[in-house]
């Protein structure tokens, strides 16, 4: 995960792909996440964090899916 991590932040986009393929989605959700966050603490309401809440559960499986099928694929490149 760092190098791909250090390769997103080199702005080689495919190399960081090729090191960890789930990097680059983890990246945008975590700044997309931050940004609400921050905008729920101006407004001083907790809209995000119970939007988080539903997604993991009601998703759950659909992500670990993901996280596994991700796994393999970093296994085989």
């Amino acid at each position: 995960m760092r190098r791909a991590y250090d390769s997103l932040m080199s702005f080689d986009i495919i190399e960081s792909f090729k090191s960890n393929i789930l990097l680059i989605p983890i990246f945008i959700l975590t700044i997309l996440v931050i940004v609400f966050l921050v905008k729920d603490i101006i407004k001083d309401e907790d809209n995000t964090v119970n939007k988080i809440k539903y997604i993991l559960n009601k998703y759950y499986l659909v992500i670990l899916i993901l996280i596994i099928i991700s796994y393999i694929i970093n296994i085989l490149i």
